[in-house]
């Protein structure tokens, strides 16, 4: 089997965010980024993968408009009511 070469994606091109990434995206330490979201002042994480297993994650495009101060709760609230019509 040939090792694939790895292949280096930058935050700013992913669509999916971990934790450390957003947090360094938008420059704030992770415990403070879990505070936001627990308030609810920050896009929510979602769950990506199947129902026992995978992991949270951030939509990219959600986090950049709240670092941007775009209203980012009407880009959630959209994407909540495309998965509730599924």
């Amino acid at each position: 089997m040939v090792a694939r070469p790895k292949v280096l994606v930058s935050v700013a091109e992913k669509w999916r965010l971990t934790l450390d990434e957003a947090a360094a995206l938008v420059g704030v330490s992770d415990s403070y980024l879990r505070e936001l979201v627990r308030k609810g002042e920050f896009p929510p994480r979602v769950h990506v993968g199947s129902e026992h297993e995978g992991k949270n994650q951030f939509i990219a495009a959600e986090v950049r408009a709240w670092a941007e101060g775009r209203n980012w709760r009407a880009m959630v609230m959209a994407r909540k009511e495309v998965a509730d019509a599924s």
